[in-house]
């Protein structure tokens, strides 16, 4: 990923350790289920639930059903954190 904050550093690793990828991986905030291994439908309940463990949100049905990209949910977890 190119962005260089806390939040798009924290979704990377969410990626990295749900989807058993490597380490050096590249994640592109465009980057959605056709790009990343192992994205299918169950593996992106387990990717939300993950988020929301780690980042301590919850994500509404219109939520779920827009994060289907890497810069999408970094872009939504943002905003949750900002309204907090």
């Amino acid at each position: 990923m190119t962005e260089n904050n806390d939040v798009a550093v924290g979704v990377r690793k969410v990626f990295v350790d749900v989807f058993a990828l490597p380490a050096d991986v590249t994640l592109l905030p465009h980057h959605g289920i056709d790009q990343v291994p192992g994205w299918d439908s169950l593996n992106h309940v387990n990717l939300v639930l993950e988020m929301e463990s780690r980042f301590g949100v919850s994500f509404d049905m219109d939520e779920l059903l827009a994060m289907n990209s890497v810069g999408a949910f970094v872009q939504t977890i943002e905003n949750k954190l900002l309204s907090k």
